[in-house]
């Protein structure tokens, strides 16, 4: 979960970003995968109901339960989460997907409003993934017991099959 501010211009059209209203996440992995791998993403930035700063990301699965991309950030502070559960539809993305964690500390619904497709196949390299982006809604909970609400932030889920 972090502030953005700046810009963005499409063609014509430019878009102030105001560092307090808009949010931005990295996506930064360092993976080694098998040759074919198939994968689950979620990912958010926003506010909570009561102003926090929040950042989610999950991927499901994970090939270490200690050394992993899965966490949660509030404030700044990031509280690590172990195997994360996605439950959707397989023949429809665009309907409500829910996300949880194994340790019960994250309990989300995405519903997606959009969809970005992409199949690329170059014979030995093959990329086919969904990613719609929607809104977020549900709990997180801090290792301390705190709760923190999460209603209608914008995020993106992602389910990926690769080969390279």
């Amino acid at each position: 979960g972090l502030y953005a501010s700046g810009g963005i211009q499409v063609g014509e059209k430019a878009y102030r970003l105001d560092g307090r209203q808009s949010f931005a996440a990295i996506d930064h992995t360092i993976g080694y995968h098998d040759y074919r791998w198939s994968w689950l993403w979620s990912s958010l930035s926003g506010l909570s109901e009561h102003g926090r700063l929040v950042g989610v990301n999950l991927v499901s699965p994970i090939t270490d339960e200690k050394i992993n991309e899965n966490a949660i950030w509030v404030d700044y502070k990031r509280y690590p989460i172990g195997e994360a559960i996605f439950e959707y539809h397989k023949d429809d993305l665009n309907k409500t997907w829910q996300i949880k964690s194994i340790c019960n500390r994250v309990d989300l619904i995405f519903k997606p409003l959009n969809m970005r497709h992409e199949s690329i196949n170059m014979l030995l390299i093959k990329s086919r993934f969904s990613q719609p982006i929607g809104l977020y809604s549900g709990t997180l909970k801090l290792p301390d017991g705190e709760k923190i609400l999460i209603r209608e932030q914008l995020g993106l889920a992602e389910k990926h099959l690769a080969r390279w």
